[in-house]
């Protein structure tokens, strides 16, 4: 048991800090050169939901890619919340569906296939 749980727990963390915390310093790093509105509103959410469509969650990946582009679109627009502040809030969504996807698929157990409709491969 506890072998797989530490491989699970690993494997998202370490998913977590490839979708969250690396898009998040680059965003970061942007922000010093570039308008906040491209950093945060196109590059955001482009590593999770790049991740999830390849998987196969093409609507899922596509939906939450626009919601979150929106969200940060409107959070820059009525000034809410500083554009250094917005970079930690907008992936976090895209970045945990990811990771835990990538944990789901560590267990021994796991039959994940997305592609697939109404149980036919």
């Amino acid at each position: 048991m506890w072998p797989s749980l530490i491989t699970v727990v690993l494997a998202f963390v370490v998913a977590f800090v490839l979708f969250y915390g690396v898009p998040n310093l680059i965003e970061w790093e942007l922000l010093r050169f570039t308008s906040p509105w491209l950093a945060s509103v196109a590059f955001g959410e482009l590593l999770g939901c790049a991740f999830l469509f390849v998987i196969g969650l093409r609507r899922t990946a596509v939906a939450i890619y626009f919601l979150a582009s929106a969200f940060a679109a409107y959070l820059l627009w009525s000034h809410r919340v500083s554009p250094a502040s917005m970079v930690w809030i907008t992936g976090l969504t895209p970045a945990l569906l990811a990771s835990a996807l990538v944990a789901y698929l560590q267990k021994p157990d796991s039959s994940f296939y997305p592609a697939t409709r109404h149980g036919r491969r």
